[in-house]
């Protein structure tokens, strides 16, 4: 096997790895998503979700990462999630 193959070959496993926290991540979800609801919450919280994205871009920075990538992935995770929660 040689260095590409070996590389990519990691790359797979962060991805597969990757979708097993947002599989997890999403189960949490439906479970705040039934919270919420048996206490007359609403679904969405602009607050909760700028502060998030706000510590995550702060985090991002100290590896070079974009505060667009960061804002885009994280909006995204957001509204699968706010789906999930009704």
């Amino acid at each position: 096997m040689d260095q590409l193959e070996i590389l990519r070959k990691n790359i797979d496993q962060i991805d597969n790895d990757i979708l097993t926290l947002l599989v997890k991540r999403f189960s949490l979800v439906k479970k705040i998503g039934v919270y919420k609801k048996n206490n007359n919450m609403l679904i969405v919280n602009k607050n909760r979700e700028e502060e998030k994205i706000n510590a995550l871009i702060k985090t991002g920075n100290m590896f070079n990462m974009s505060k667009e990538f960061i804002q885009n992935i994280w909006q995204t995770i957001f509204a699968e999630s706010y789906k999930l929660e009704i």
